[in-house]
Parts: C-alpha cells; sequence; structure tokens
C-alpha cells in the first residue's frame, strides 16, 4: 500500500506463530473509523514457522522479521522502522472497536505529557479462567496500573527518552517501560475506552500456569523493583509458606502449622479481594467467588515456580 498522506500514527505488531489470529487481529486494525492511508501497520515476525508471514503480507504495510531476539527488542525493530510520530503497540491476538485507534489518538492529544494504555476484555468463546482471571467482560476496567503491551499509544520522541523497551528480558517489557517512562517525567495512563478484546489469554489451569512461571523468569532481573513489588513479597511468602507447611507437619509442630496455614489461605484472599475491588466487579455466585479464589492460589504457585526458574538461570 502507498502511503499518501502524513501519516497519523504507526501501528507496530510482534508476531511469533500466530496463523491462528493474525488476520483478524489485521482486518480490526483496517476496519477503524480514521482512513487507511492515514496510518501504517507494521508487523515484525520473530521467527514463525507456521503461516503468520504470508497472512500478515495481506494487510501489513511492512512486514519484517527479526527472527532472533525476545518480544522487546522485537518490539523495538519496528519502532526504529516507523515513518510516524506517534507509536502505537498491540499484539497479534487482540481486536479492537472500530473507534479505537481514533479514540486513542484524539485522548493523546489532550495530553501532551503522556502514556496510554488500556485493559483487556475476554474474548467471545472464553473459559472460566479467561473470565476470572481479566473480571473484565465489558472492558470498562483496568487490570493494572502499569502499561500492557496491548495496548501503547506514545510519541516516539518519548518512547526514546524512556528508553525503548527493555531487549533483555523474556517478559514484562511493557511494565518496566512503565516504570522508565516514568522516571523520565512522563505520566502513564490506562483507559478503558481503550480497552481490546484478548483472545490470547490463558484457557485452562495449565495454561495459566504455564504463563505465570514465563511472566515471573524475569523477577530477579532488577533487584531495585522488588523492593517496590507488593506482589513479589506476596509470592514469596505464600510458596516460603507451602514449605514451611510441610515442614511443620514432618516435625509435628502444630502451632507452627497453623501460622502457615493461615498465610497459604490468607494471601491469596487479599490478592482475589484487590483484583474483585479495582475491576469493580460484583460476583454472582458463590462458585464464582472459589474460581477467583482458586485462581489466585494458582497463580501464587506459578510465579513461585518462576522465581525459582529465574534463579536457577542466574545461578548457571
Amino acid at each position: 500500500m502507498t502511503i499518501t498522506r502524513k501519516l497519523d500514527c504507526s501501528i507496530v505488531i510482534p508476531a511469533f506463530n500466530e496463523a491462528a489470529m493474525i488476520s483478524k487481529t489485521l482486518q480490526s486494525l483496517t476496519s477503524q473509523t480514521i482512513e487507511r492511508n492515514r496510518y501504517e501497520i507494521i508487523v515484525v515476525d520473530n521467527g514463525s514457522t507456521d503461516d503468520t508471514v504470508s497472512l500478515a503480507k495481506e494487510y501489513a504495510d511492512i512486514l519484517l522479521v527479526k527472527a532472533n531476539g525476545n518480544v522487546g527488542a522485537v518490539r523495538n525493530y519496528g519502532i526504529e522502522n516507523a515513518s510516524s510520530g506517534i507509536i502505537v503497540c498491540t499484539d497479534a491476538d487482540c481486536l479492537f472497536e472500530s473507534d479505537w485507534l481514533e479514540k486513542g489518538l484524539e485522548l493523546l492529544a489532550q495530553k501532551p505529557n503522556a502514556v496510554l494504555g488500556g485493559g483487556l476484555k475476554t474474548s467471545v468463546n472464553s473459559t472460566w479462567v479467561e473470565d476470572k482471571w481479566l473480571l473484565n467482560p465489558t472492558g470498562k476496567a483496568s487490570q493494572q496500573k502499569s502499561l500492557m503491551g496491548s495496548c501503547i499509544f506514545v510519541r516516539k520522541e518519548h518512547f526514546y527518552r524512556a528508553g525503548g523497551f527493555k531487549e533483555t528480558i523474556t517478559s514484562g517489557e511493557d511494565s518496566e517501560f512503565s516504570e522508565s517512562a516514568k522516571s523520565v517525567g512522563l505520566d502513564i495512563l490506562n483507559s478503558p475506552e481503550l480497552s481490546v478484546i484478548h483472545n490470547g489469554g490463558a484457557k485452562s489451569v495449565r495454561d495459566f500456569i504455564k504463563r505465570q512461571i514465563w511472566h515471573a523468569e524475569n523477577y530477579l532481573e532488577k533487584p531495585s523493583n522488588i523492593l517496590r513489588d507488593r506482589v513479589f513479597f506476596l509470592t514469596a511468602i505464600y510458596n516460603m509458606s507451602i514449605l514451611a507447611c510441610m515442614i511443620s507437619l514432618i516435625s509435628f509442630k502444630p502451632e507452627f502449622f497453623a501460622l502457615t496455614m493461615f498465610l497459604l489461605f490468607g494471601i491469596p484472599l487479599i490478592l482475589s479481594a484487590k483484583r474483585i475491588i479495582r475491576a469493580k466487579y460484583c460476583p454472582n455466585s458463590l462458585k464464582e467467588l472459589i474460581q477467583i479464589y482458586a485462581l489466585d492460589h494458582v497463580y501464587l504457585i506459578g510465579r513461585g515456580l518462576g522465581l525459582l526458574r529465574g534463579l536457577t538461570t542466574r545461578l548457571k
């Protein structure tokens, strides 16, 4: 496609074996209320072995290949090749309201010192794992204060002032970028209006725990962040309590066992309450509450295993 006007923005999408979803994602992006020749779509393939590249060619203005490198490096490569001064980051497994791009650009124009983000809506065919993790069926809530790679609107000059995405970590580059942006005086603003439908979420408990292991591998990459991360401390205490619980059973110390059980049941309860309150979600049944609570147990176990994997990797 030939760009005939000054571009309003460049949309950058990393992709790896996304053949199942990327066509729908790109169709959704080409059906925006903004005229198609006012923005470019850049897909950066990370070495896919399926039909991702051939499918992306049908819709993308620019198709790049960066076979080696973590997701931060892939995103950075796409942004380096972007023509516009405004960058929009998303993922290859998302869908968007038709005015998503227009709303994002309007909000960014109103906030000259801001980097914008949005939340995640569950997909139409979501499982209970997706539903009870996101707690966001309408997209009107923001799950976290930091940015998510599925929705970032940023001026290119601000992106580089914040140092871009960290390339040495396997995940969490979006959260790291949030911290870097704040450290150079930029405002991080998450707007429910910019929420996107996320089709790539974990659909089973097994997939969910694997994803949490992956996310937690980089906990120790930046020790200074750990001191500010309350979830890290809760994760550490929870997993140490599992070990302490087993020790107390072997050593027959009931008072120690009672304390560890209190921590094992109490910490997930704190996380569940926090998520429900933040999302302004109203569970309709006891079953829903149990599912939410159970998922936070799985979350803490997965994060603990990821922390252990990261520690093992650093000691090699």
